[in-house]
């Protein structure tokens, strides 16, 4: 994040423009004329000066608790004597951020997005780990997009949907990395 871009707080209501950085904190006034010291981690960048487009990161360490099932969760299962990786993330607005509340359905859409990338990117290396996305039935807006992104990114070998027993029908797709 730069100075002169706007934000808004993750865990407090409030939005406003990075008017300086000092150490590990940006400095950021609200339309009172208010300075805040925030970490950049609590922060949602929601327009970048001399950009158009709504941008997105929301870099807060995720604060669900490890026991809450819509967490990402890690986990190893054996296949034929080797470890596959499994990585489950969800989609949910809920389970990507806490402030999730006070985004705007554009926002919330594109931090799914970047999740997604960010996800296939840092398994990229993984050879014949596998992702499985959970993006819920809704409407098909994200799984759709989610299809096109499987299909663009070469790291991907394979996709299918998840279990339906465990995800419901077509309410998650398993990615497979080559």
């Amino acid at each position: 994040m730069n100075i002169g871009d706007h934000v808004r707080f993750l865990d407090q209501q409030g939005e406003g423009t990075i008017i300086s950085k000092v150490g590990d904190k940006l400095i950021v006034q609200d339309s009172d004329g208010f300075d805040w010291p925030m970490l950049e981690r609590q922060l949602v960048l929601i327009d970048q000066h001399k950009s158009d487009e709504i941008q997105l990161v929301c870099k807060t360490a995720n604060k669900v608790k490890a026991d809450d099932a819509k967490s990402t969760i890690t986990k190893t299962t054996k296949t034929g004597g080797k470890g596959i990786q499994t990585k489950v993330v969800d989609l949910h607005q809920n389970a990507l951020c806490y402030a999730s509340s006070k985004m705007s359905p554009i926002e919330i859409h594109k931090l799914q997005i970047q999740t997604i990338s960010s996800t296939l990117n840092q398994e990229r290396s993984h050879h014949g780990a596998q992702i499985i996305f959970v993006h819920g039935k809704g409407e098909g807006i994200l799984r759709s997009e989610l299809i096109s992104l499987l299909k663009k990114n070469k790291n991907v070998s394979t996709y299918e949907d998840a279990p339906f027993q465990k995800y419901g029908y077509q309410g998650a797709i398993k990615v497979t990395i080559k």
